[in-house]
């Protein structure tokens, strides 16, 4: 198992020098991540809100969502896969050897491939839209299908300069230059805003949502070009497909791209079955799930993307007591955040999907509790899905990027067959919310036995205590905010958007205040903890 693991020599992942430096420098990264990616989900969700205010869930707007899928299969597979597992460990491998100009080589010939492999399939995709369309969304009408065959072909010049990016952002995190590459999501939201708001009224709802995804993927590849150029690194053509690190990066990436081919599946399904019901179910369907993203890409991503290199450093020293320290400390952190959130938004759904979807009037009632009832059946995965990036990066650490494509590949084909079921028996786009759940229930579990099972077994006592507090604290939570609510019924007219907004703050604030009171009074002190990491020479 893990003492069988080969030793890699001077190529071995050793990134950052010493502990002191390893651990203080694991948290600021993080904060940075988090304040970035807040402001990237707050974007997302305030791009949602003016769709659902200017259009509510037209035909156009399935449209929009089935069109994603193809563009974003080779930004996840080709853009994602290779560069999240693959990449940034052999580049930093070089630059903490002190080979810059290997470095630079790996960067030149991955990107030139990268570019030419990204060019052919999108040009390929555009030719095939016609004929590939229909296997999407086979339930859409002609005009709906006319609809995704345009906003497809525009969007297939995303994965290209998302392709571009996102090796941009693997050379700057490899420098610990984080800021850019934190922005770069935001000015991909800003982009498709404006296709919104300004393209779309000179040229349709079709071209124009369609033309601000392609600006949103040019500013995230544009943001960056200035700090990497300040890095020293110019982009030469190279096609030394030989170079000793792209065999190094083949062989982590493979199994991380089909397992994110895999993962894929889950959006082609939702779009395949959502095809078949009534027109805007996609549409909402989406709403609820954007929300959802919120939390996880904050807590689950933010977290995970910050402490892989740490998990990296210890693996690579082997020290699997450190490893499994800054493990559970992080799962701690991550559970802290995500079940409390579950439990304020399964009981708040309808309120928050009404302050944010249903004040246009675009929405129907009962859209907007339809879209409230999906959300729920998300929420009640958050801490799931979250914890999945954590330890997925625990097992590309140690090198084994395959294990997460199995407990992707079972829970996909669970996914897949809940799907079929509840949506033929229920009729209803929420379903599809319920059996993501479920399978992303499945996907933490199976990830969390194997990973006991690589590193030889996990002392979690400590664990398991603060696990007890954080869920007897979200219930303890859940009761004021539920006793609230009822409360506040009495007094506010729910019908206008300020006491509406005034029920949703009082309850928020109240359910916080009490979670940590009840934590404090349990002992347990994570948000104390969490706070301090955030600073210079903490230890994680």
């Amino acid at each position: 198992m893990i003492g069988g693991l080969k030793k890699r020599g001077k190529r071995s992942i050793d990134w950052w020098m010493t502990k002191k430096q390893v651990l203080s420098r694991m948290f600021p990264p993080a904060a940075v991540v988090m304040i970035g990616t807040l402001a990237s989900r707050i974007l997302g969700i305030a791009r949602e809100i003016i769709f659902a205010t200017k259009y509510g869930a037209p035909p156009e707007l399935d449209a929009y969502q089935a069109a994603f899928q193809l563009p974003d299969l080779l930004t996840r597979v080709f853009v994602i896969g290779a560069f999240s597992s693959a990449f940034i460990p052999v580049f930093a491998s070089y630059l903490e050897t002190d080979r810059k100009q290997d470095a630079k080589k790996l960067a030149d010939v991955i990107t030139t491939w990268l570019i030419m492999i990204l060019v052919v399939l999108s040009l390929l995709i555009f030719i095939l839209a016609p004929v590939l369309v229909p296997l999407i969304a086979p339930g859409f009408d002609e005009v709906r299908r006319q609809s995704t065959i345009v906003l497809m072909r525009i969007m297939l010049l995303s994965p290209i300069l998302l392709g571009m990016s996102n090796v941009l952002s693997s050379i700057l995190n490899s420098h610990h230059k984080f800021f850019a590459a934190t922005l770069s999501p935001i000015m991909y939201n800003l982009g498709i805003i404006m296709g919104a708001l300004v393209f779309e009224p000179l040229v349709g709802i079709v071209w124009g949502l369609g033309l601000g995804v392609a600006f949103g993927a040019f500013m995230h590849f544009a943001i960056q070009l200035w700090p990497v150029a300040r890095l020293g690194f110019k982009f030469s053509w190279d096609l030394d497909f030989k170079f000793e690190g792209v065999k190094d990066v083949i062989r982590l990436a493979t199994p991380r791209m089909i397992g994110l081919a895999i993962a894929q599946a889950d959006m082609f399904v939702d779009v395949i079955l959502g095809s078949f019901l009534p027109v805007g179910s996609i549409a909402l369907l989406n709403y609820a799930n954007r929300l959802q993203t919120m939390p996880v890409g904050i807590f689950g991503m933010a977290i995970a993307t910050a402490c892989f290199p740490v998990f990296v450093q210890k693996s690579v020293k082997k020290d699997w007591q450190g490893f499994n320290q800054v493990l559970f400390k992080n799962l701690k952190y991550v559970l802290f955040f995500t079940i409390p959130t579950t439990v304020a938004m399964v009981l708040m759904r309808v309120e928050i999907i009404r302050i944010l979807f249903g004040q246009s009037g675009k929405l129907s009632w009962f859209e907007t509790r339809s879209v409230a009832f999906a959300l729920s059946l998300y929420a009640i995965s958050i801490f799931a899905q979250s914890t999945v990036y954590i330890l997925s990066r625990a097992f590309y650490a140690v090198q084994d990027t395959k294990t997460p494509v199995v407990a992707s590949l079972i829970s996909v084909g669970l996914n897949s067959l809940l799907s079929f079921i509840l949506v033929i028996t229920v009729q209803h786009f929420s379903m599809l919310a319920l059996s993501y759940s479920i399978a992303s229930l499945v996907n933490m579990t199976l990830l969390f036995v194997m990973l006991h099972h690589k590193l030889g077994g996990f002392k979690i006592n400590s664990f398991l205590q603060s696990l007890l507090a954080i869920l007897s604290s979200s219930l303890v939570m859940g009761l004021a905010i539920w006793a609230m609510r009822y409360g506040l019924q009495n007094f506010l007219d729910l019908s206008r958007v300020r006491d509406l907004a005034i029920e949703i703050s009082i309850c928020s604030l109240v359910g916080v205040g009490i979670y940590f009171v009840s934590m404090s009074a349990l002992g347990k002190n994570e948000m104390g903890n969490f706070l301090n990491s955030f600073k210079k020479g903490k230890k994680c």
